[in-house]
């Protein structure tokens, strides 16, 4: 009987994944919070200033490729993925190189570990952890092969594009650095960063949005206290709020292949224990506690827990010595178990991961047409200026209005609304007066009669909004969203 070719395994196993997970990777406009990602983007393409003239608080290079990419046509969110991805993969084969593994190896936690899990039951594509998870693995690879300048200038680029899984990247870099001190390397590192951090510093200074990003950077960090459970001290209380059955499996997995790795090292011979084993157990290890110190003061939601996907991939090219060592000369079932590891820390979520190619179909064709607001908007007006009432549940309704001017940065705001909120409320209601045409969200329309939110701000705001559009606009439905124009 003839044996398989491993590389062949390797090779058909991501195929066969691309074809799982390629359905996984468009973003809908239906997720929470991602159609307020697709507008922010269209704003910038209208001219529109980050932070200034639309707001929501990600980080600015985030939304700065979604607006590169929607240049060109919509259907880039879906490459930018893809994208994200391979970087990702490629980053893992690099590393995993520079840990001495075979090329075949370094090709199965690449290709196959890492699209798996970095795809996982957390994962909510279109968002920003994504790309913050692709620089992470781009500066280690880096910095693993001696590009010290290369790894600091994609650290200062993660720090604007999603800035909470910079400590973990910055915890990776002190103990590489720590192992294998070099003065020389560390100019270099500290001459990327400060390289790196110019080109986003230059942007927003030129872009007029500075000043937004410091004012948005202070909001982050009251909002990410706020909503808690309030009987928990706070860092057990935002890991209690974001965790999941996916990050608590994952974490055993974690700390379960860490134990097994330190006692095997612990066996190896001294003069055949090469330090760059060692490098591998510590930064796994330090990038676990990392990930938990940031979700202890940052943790909110369940895709908060992609962070803990950064130990999960390298102790994936841990596990895949045990298995080579386990399965000798058995290279078929060194990748099967691997791959079964892998969706295991990935988190098996059949309701997010099995997305058909029907359901593909309609998600890539909701790209390109107008969501229900922007159509409604436009029946009644094509030019002028506009303001949008609603909560995350914008389809990205500023595709297709680039031509009209947004007078309202916060076009999404919420009932129960955390106290860095509450001045959001004020400013809108200054600027709703000066649009020419105001949308109500089909979900915030009964909102405006809402009696039981025990929230006084917001009842005043929506009284407030009530009586401006009673007594100064006129209001219809249209595609089964409030259309109010204003009264001439």
């Amino acid at each position: 009987m003839q044996k398989i070719n491993p590389l062949q395994s390797i090779i058909t196993i991501s195929v066969l994944q691309l074809l799982i997970i390629l359905p996984r990777t468009v973003p809908s406009r239906n997720l929470p919070d991602r159609g307020i990602f697709v507008s922010i983007a269209e704003r910038l393409l209208a001219g529109d200033k980050l932070y200034v003239d639309v707001w929501e608080n990600k980080d600015p290079i985030f939304y700065y490729m979604i607006a590169l990419g929607r240049v060109f046509s919509p259907y880039a969110d879906v490459v930018l993925e893809i994208l994200y991805i391979v970087i990702a993969a490629t980053s893992l084969y690099f590393i995993s190189r520079s840990f001495n593994f075979q090329k075949t190896t370094a090709l199965m936690i690449g290709f196959i570990g890492c699209p798996i899990i970095i795809t996982g039951g957390n994962y909510y594509p279109g968002y920003s952890h994504l790309p913050g998870m692709a620089l992470v693995f781009a500066s280690l690879a880096f910095l693993l092969r001696d590009r010290h300048f290369l790894c600091g200038l994609l650290f200062s680029f993660l720090i604007f594009t999603k800035i909470t899984t910079a400590p973990v990247l910055l915890s990776i870099i002190i103990v590489v650095l720590v192992i294998n001190s070099n003065l020389q390397k560390i100019k270099m590192l500290f001459f990327g960063i400060l390289t790196g951090a110019v080109i986003p510093f230059t942007a927003l200074l030129m872009r007029g949005e500075f000043s937004g990003y410091l004012h948005n950077f202070k909001f982050n960090m009251t909002y990410a206290n706020e909503n808690l459970y309030p009987s928990w001290p706070q860092p057990i209380a935002h890991i209690l709020k974001s965790s999941n059955s996916i990050s608590f499996s994952l974490s055993l997995l974690v700390i379960l292949i860490l134990i097994m790795e330190y006692y095997r090292l612990r066996k190896v011979d001294f003069s055949e224990n090469q330090s760059t084993v060692w490098i591998l157990l510590v930064i796994t290890f330090v990038s676990f506690i990392a990930s938990y110190i940031v979700l202890s003061f940052t943790g909110l939601w369940d895709h908060h827990n992609q962070i803990l996907y950064i130990p999960a991939l390298l102790s994936i090219i841990i596990f895949s010595k045990f298995a080579e060592l386990i399965f000798q000369d058995k290279p078929n079932l060194v990748i099967l178990v691997t791959v079964i590891l892998a969706v295991i820390l990935g988190g098996p979520k059949p309701s997010t991961l099995l997305v058909t190619y029907s359901e593909m179909k309609q998600e890539l064709s909701s790209l390109s047409s107008l969501s229900p607001e922007a159509s409604a908007i436009l029946s009644v007006s094509k030019t002028g200026k506009y303001a949008r009432i609603g909560t995350n549940d914008d389809q990205g309704h500023a595709y297709g209005l680039r031509n009209l001017k947004l007078v309202c940065p916060y076009f999404h705001l919420y009932p129960l609304a955390p106290i860095s909120e509450k001045t959001f409320f004020k400013k809108t209601l200054d600027c709703l007066p000066n649009a020419d045409t105001i949308i109500i969200s089909s979900t915030f329309s009964p909102m405006l009669n809402i009696g039981n939110v025990d929230n006084a701000p917001w009842k005043i705001f929506i009284s407030n909004v009530s009586q401006l559009l009673e007594s100064k606009y006129s209001c219809k439905k249209v595609y089964e969203v409030t259309v109010c124009t204003k009264l001439s």
